[in-house]
């Protein structure tokens, strides 16, 4: 049987256990907001519209922006590519990055989630498919009933494709990919791998000029205003964006840098 020394002493080494345990997970936090406090962690997913990298080059207009709001906030940039927008959300809500910089149509599931700036584009998307051996398009969006729509892996365009689906009153089945981007989809469905994918309409009209064989004309649904994520907890930053995006989209350095992605 212990003596009352023995159990004192016992409980004391547990005390100075839990103080250590204490002190070392409040000092990581605040390491971690030291280390973090002149950085900006942002999520991105690929693409020439958002962000690419060309020999020593990188370039994207969702890019050049951040890179815009990094300079005038005094902070360094880290980029985090990931082409799942699902993945993106998710370090977002887990603390690992402080900004998803990939454009959300702000009526998606992650409305009650996160915090949406103002928005950065607004936009129409568009079916982009090529004309059969006839020479013949789908150009009416019931014409896509039993037809299948390939998209990135949990892409906010999944949402759309089910309302139509059901507004349509038949089946539209959607074939999700990992970790590829719109870019490379419109490439595939321009080769005959695919049938069918949606891009944003001012992204289409650039790509058909790489790819030339592709029709761009059905649109789905109509224009839609696409904002970036922050977490909820996150006021400061959001206060931060909002304010330089509102001035920054009025200049005419916003102006030059758009006219290089048109």
């Amino acid at each position: 049987m212990k003596t009352v020394k023995q159990k004192n002493k016992t409980i004391m080494i547990v005390i100075v256990a839990l103080l250590l345990l204490f002190w070392g997970i409040i000092t990581n936090i605040f390491y971690k907001k030291a280390v973090r406090a002149n950085e900006l962690i942002v999520v991105i997913d690929s693409g020439r519209f958002r962000y690419a990298e060309h020999d020593d080059s990188i370039f994207g207009l969702q890019y050049e922006i951040l890179n815009a709001f990094a300079d005038s906030a005094k902070m360094k940039l880290q980029i985090i590519k990931q082409n799942d927008l699902k993945q993106s959300i998710y370090l977002l809500l887990n603390g690992e990055c402080d900004l998803v910089a990939t454009p959300i149509p702000t009526t998606t599931e992650y409305i009650d989630l996160v915090q949406f700036t103002v928005p950065i584009l607004s936009t129409l998307q568009v079916i982009v498919q090529i004309p059969d051996s006839a020479g013949n398009v789908k150009n009416k969006q019931y014409d896509l009933a039993y037809n299948t729509i390939t998209l990135p892996a949990n892409s906010p365009q999944i949402q759309r494709i089910k309302n139509l689906s059901d507004e349509i009153a038949d089946t539209i089945f959607i074939h999700e990919i990992p970790n590829i981007t719109i870019d490379e989809l419109v490439e595939k469905v321009a080769q005959g791998e695919y049938k069918y994918t949606i891009c944003p309409m001012r992204l289409a009209k650039k790509l058909k000029g790489t790819y030339p064989n592709i029709n761009i004309t059905m649109p789905i649904g109509f224009e839609q205003s696409y904002s970036w994520a922050v977490n909820k907890k996150n006021q400061k930053l959001l206060e931060e964006l909002n304010n330089f995006l509102k001035d920054f989209m009025n200049s005419d350095t916003y102006k030059a840098i758009y006219e290089k992605y048109k």
